[in-house]
């Protein structure tokens, strides 16, 4: 077992996680900032919808 390809597979592994992490937390911040600006459950909806459609958009 070579283990430099070990060890390099776990940093890549745990800095994936991170960056999810890091993801998921600005999703929920920008949600939460949207909510606070509009007082609107609707405009979160509208929001977050636009963001997970903007994914799927072709490059």
């Amino acid at each position: 077992m070579n283990i430099p390809s070990t060890r390099n597979a776990q940093l890549i592994i745990t800095a994936r996680l991170i960056s999810d992490f890091g993801a998921f937390l600005n999703m929920v911040a920008l949600a939460t900032y949207v909510y606070v600006l509009s007082n609107s459950a609707m405009s979160v909806a509208i929001f977050l919808a636009s963001r997970v459609a903007g994914g799927f958009s072709p490059v």
